[in-house]
């Protein structure tokens, strides 16, 4: 055979091969693709996510899953209510807000079990808990509104509190040892530490306002039609979890080159400060969920006028053990 012909013999071979190898990338044993809405950009509250994706633990599953980037007002619920993502990241109360409006979403892991919002207050502040800094006439920096703060109200009181609405800046606080702060635990804490503020952060969830948070959801529709597949996406965000949570950096590194706003350094104190949030004080395993808090969290968001308690969605229908 000529070198010609080898050549020839050479490419056809090659052609071939990357055929078949097409063919079996779409084929039966193809990962099923799924696209994963967040609400916000790449940080240690969406960890194990990217340590599942990362370490090829969705893909070891039969999985190809987007993980979308998220931003302030992005409308990660209704996506997923309108089937345009297949998973979503909301809130506890956005669920249950969505199924008074008609969309049948479902929670499937809470990555958060504990609520991250709390207040922060400088460490020689008088302020020890949320009741007393409630009943106080101290200044608080928050957005109006927040139904945690509405709850705060209606169990404390505030009528002598001076709120001041929050622009994201610090400045106010570090410079005023008098002002206390809403805070996610994973956030605004992480750059006071940096700027050695001592702090104290008053958890919300202590006052019995204790939603699930950065909660994962689908339709229902789409989990009936694709349970075993849901299933597998779950126990490998659940392994995600386990394996970031054990060795956070390598992750960190990664999610830092995709949010060059918030370096390595910066996510590795954002996550020692939201272990605790994220794997709870409930018994189960990592992410799942109780009917009994779901019921104390509609019983709530009606109390708070948030929704007509003859809308109140059934409490064991607002998530699945899976």
């Amino acid at each position: 055979m000529t070198p010609r012909s080898l050549l020839l013999a050479a490419l056809a071979l090659a052609l071939a091969a990357g055929c078949k190898s097409k063919d079996r990338a779409e084929g039966p044993d193809a990962p099923t693709t799924m696209r994963l809405q967040l609400n916000w950009v790449p940080e240690p509250e969406f960890g194990g996510l990217y340590a599942a994706q990362k370490q090829g633990l969705y893909r070891a599953a039969g999985l190809e899953v987007e993980l979308i980037k998220g931003s302030a007002g992005v409308p990660s619920a209704q996506l997923a209510a309108s089937g345009k993502v297949e998973f979503a990241v909301v809130t506890g109360a956005e669920v249950i807000r969505m199924r008074t409006r008609g969309a049948d979403l479902v929670a499937l892991y809470a990555q958060f079990r504990t609520s991250p919002r709390g207040i922060v207050v400088h460490r020689d502040s008088p302020y020890k808990s949320l009741e007393a800094l409630w009943k106080s006439d101290a200044t608080v920096v928050l957005e109006p509104g927040l139904p945690f703060a509405r709850w705060l109200d209606k169990q404390y009181g505030g009528q002598n509190l001076e709120r001041v609405p929050s622009t994201g800046n610090l400045a106010g606080f570090m410079a005023d040892k008098g002002l206390a702060q809403a805070v996610f635990v994973f956030a605004e804490p992480v750059e006071l530490e940096r700027r050695a503020v001592p702090v104290r952060i008053l958890d919300v969830a202590d006052t019995g306002f204790n939603p699930y948070e950065a909660i994962i959801v689908t339709r229902r529709a789409y989990l009936e039609a694709n349970r075993a597949k849901v299933k597998a996406f779950v126990d490998a965000t659940r392994a995600g979890w386990a394996a970031y949570l054990a060795d956070p950096g390598p992750t960190n590194a990664v999610m830092a080159e995709l949010n060059p706003a918030m370096s390595k350094a910066a996510m590795d104190t954002s996550i020692r400060l939201a272990e605790r949030y994220i794997k709870g004080i409930d018994k189960g395993p990592p992410g799942s969920m109780t009917t009994a808090r779901w019921a104390a969290l509609v019983d709530q968001l009606v109390r708070l006028g948030e929704i007509e308690a003859k809308q109140a969605p059934p409490p064991d229908s607002l998530y699945v053990d899976l």
